[in-house]
């Protein structure tokens, strides 16, 4: 999940992620480490399910300002998302395993071929 690190944005993202989970832990999640030199929190919720990997930018290759989205109206509230071509960007070439498999889950998911992902760059 890329987000604004700034700190009305991080203790909006924190707001709700409490209304899901009731987890003192999501207090951690802040905008200064956000600003770092390594700009990614990794957050478990206490159930095991569904671990988010926030970060601010990746590297030098993408900041939030710089990944194309979509507007997605998730229960009332307007969402921006990024596109499957660029989540195929930051998936494709990298070497963690699960990157690798949800590349190829979006390939099969939206018909993208290799030129896709040379273009989304």
């Amino acid at each position: 999940m890329f987000v604004r690190p700034e700190p009305e944005n991080i203790a909006a993202l924190r707001r709700a992620l409490k209304r899901v989970w009731n987890d003192p832990e999501i207090e951690n999640i802040t905008a200064e480490e956000l600003c770092g030199d390594y700009p990614a929190v990794r957050y478990g919720p206490p159930d095991g399910s569904l671990p988010l990997d926030v970060l601010a930018r990746l590297g030098e290759l993408a900041r939030f300002e710089d990944l194309d989205y979509e507007i997605v109206e998730i229960e009332g509230v307007a969402v921006r998302v990024a596109t499957p071509a660029v989540l195929l960007w930051l998936k494709a070439n990298t070497v963690r395993p699960r990157d690798r498999a949800d590349a190829e889950a979006l390939r099969a998911a939206f018909g993208f071929t290799l030129n896709d992902e040379e273009e989304s760059s």
